[in-house]
């Protein structure tokens, strides 16, 4: 149902609410037992920290540049073939 959901969506315009049927990424963030805050669920990786929220408040990490970067990179950087609109 989730995923009809997210073509309905798509198809009259709206967010599709699943990050991979998004145009963009940003807004499913992770945060471990720590304090640590990395940009995805998908992507807990040393190059995709943010930071930890016991030393930096979390809405100056949730809105750095670096997480801004990291969900407009996967409509920039995909290669051509997939940024073409044809079904």
């Amino acid at each position: 149902m989730q995923i009809f959901d997210a073509i309905l969506a798509n198809f009259v315009g709206e967010m599709p609410g699943i990050c991979v049927f998004s145009e963009t990424c940003g807004d499913a963030l992770i945060m471990e037992h720590n304090g640590d805050l990395f940009s995805c669920d998908h992507f807990v990786y040393p190059e995709h920290y943010l930071g930890n929220i016991l030393e930096k408040p979390m809405i100056e990490l949730v809105k750095s540049q670096r997480q801004f970067d990291f969900g407009i990179d996967k409509r920039n950087k995909l290669p051509r073939y997939w940024q073409r609109k044809e079904v």
